[in-house]
């Protein structure tokens, strides 16, 4: 008995430190009492009470809020019972230890900010969402209590004041949230509810689904990538699945992948390299060139219609070239999760077509030589009408993958880019992940 209230001590101790390395500032800027909803208090409550819940404390939890004061005259309600039930959960909140630490403004943001990089250790995380309204602004804006701060602007308080031996964890549920991936550093990783072209939506006045459910995956410990870890991601992962249909979210992945220049040719060489029956074909091409376009067409209309087909190519290039080993479990996870989302009947039949298409080109080159010219004029005729039928019936599936697996353009790149990249660009995706992979 003894020994085991000695490791039950030893278990809170150990718990206790790991936690005390864990920072959060919530912010909530609400603009005015005109603008500032049911819904932004829901997600601040739902977000601390996750925080408090994988255990860091209330003091370490600095909560700038509105006017900075938790009441109903700073609020718009969109009817009576609306107010009533922030009035109670206000009071319970409260209750339970939650306190405002001050008006949110670009002086308290910066002034905690600066305390909080003194007070983290080495090792340790800051927790930093943000819920409010966004502006549409080429630098990206967030709205305050009567006014607004820049995403550079708050890049510069956390250049200023956050060491890079602290992660940063920004969790954006705004309008335009993705302006924020700007802030995308070695140590700082963003995600948001919102690409930065456009404004977000949520279900009610009280309710936004994003800050919600990720507060909820916090909160409940969930493993969406399956790396046995309950990351700031697998919340991430976990929001996104369970989005608003309009919201398209975005983070530092994105953001760095957008910004990163994979040259197309060097991918090609590289994939060449790595499949040897593409080697035969450019050998073969000199002596049978018209035929081997053909099948070249047809190789890439296959790729339009299925991606797993250039995602396992390039899979193969990284296990040869030794680089399989940068491809980390989550974005293992999201490769799988692309790969098994395309199937439909239509883009199946196509890609029987192809392949039927293929086979009887192949079959038209076994003979090409004894043909003459005026008969191989009539063949290769005969090709171009097949491929441009094929071409146009799987043009619009192919649209449809592309749109319904927004994932899809991350991932291929995202390889690519480890495959091909600059050394660089690699180390700031390798940095994002980890970064994302944080855990409380």
């Amino acid at each position: 008995m003894k020994y085991i209230l000695i490791f039950f001590l030893l278990s809170n101790i150990c718990l206790a430190q790991k936690s005390n390395k864990n920072y959060a500032l919530v912010i909530n800027g609400g603009h005015d009492k005109y603008s500032n909803h049911l819904r932004y208090f829901n997600n601040i409550k739902h977000n601390v009470k996750a925080y408090r819940e994988r255990g860091i404390p209330l003091s370490n939890i600095i909560t700038l809020y509105a006017d900075g004061d938790l009441k109903s005259t700073n609020h718009n309600f969109s009817n009576e019972d609306e107010k009533k039930l922030f009035l109670s959960e206000a009071n319970l909140f409260s209750n339970e230890g939650f306190r405002i630490q001050g008006k949110a403004s670009k002086e308290n943001i910066k002034e905690y900010l600066k305390k909080l990089g003194k007070r983290i250790p080495k090792g340790g995380s800051l927790q930093l969402f943000i819920t409010d309204h966004g502006s549409d602004t080429n630098s990206g804006s967030i709205n305050l209590w009567g006014t607004t701060i820049s995403a550079d602007e708050l890049g510069e308080m956390l250049d200023d004041s956050i060491p890079e031996h602290v992660t940063v964890n920004l969790n954006t549920n705004i309008c335009y949230g993705g302006s924020l991936a700007k802030l995308t550093r070695k140590n700082i990783c963003v995600v948001a509810n919102q690409i930065s072209s456009s404004p977000s939506y949520s279900e009610d006045l009280g309710l936004d689904r994003w800050g919600q459910n990720f507060a909820y995956a916090l909160k409940n410990k969930i493993d969406i990538d399956g790396d046995k870890k309950h990351s700031f991601y697998d919340a991430y992962l976990y929001a996104r699945e369970l989005k608003n249909s309009n919201n398209h979210p975005y983070n530092s992945l994105h953001y760095i992948l957008d910004n990163a220049v994979v040259e197309p040719g060097k991918v090609k060489d590289l994939l060449l390299e790595a499949n040897s029956k593409k080697q035969i074909y450019c050998r073969e091409n000199q002596s049978h060139k018209q035929i081997f376009s053909k099948i070249d067409m047809i190789e890439k209309i296959n790729e339009m219609l299925d991606p797993n087909i250039h995602i396992n190519n390039l899979l193969e290039a990284l296990k040869r070239s030794g680089k399989d080993k940068l491809i980390s479990k989550s974005l293992q996870f999201e490769i799988d999760k692309v790969k098994n989302s395309q199937r439909s009947m239509k883009r199946d039949l196509l890609i029987k077509e192809a392949s039927a298409i293929k086979e009887k080109i192949l079959l038209k080159k076994k003979k090409w030589d004894s043909l003459t010219d005026d008969e191989k004029k009539i063949e290769i005729y005969k090709m171009n009408n097949d491929i441009d039928r094929l071409r146009n019936a799987s043009g619009e599936v192919a649209s449809k993958i592309i749109n319904k697996e927004r994932n899809l353009k991350q991932v291929t790149k995202e390889l690519e880019l480890i495959l091909a990249g600059k050394e660089e660009d690699v180390e700031k995706i390798l940095n994002a992940r980890k970064c994302l992979s944080y855990e409380i």
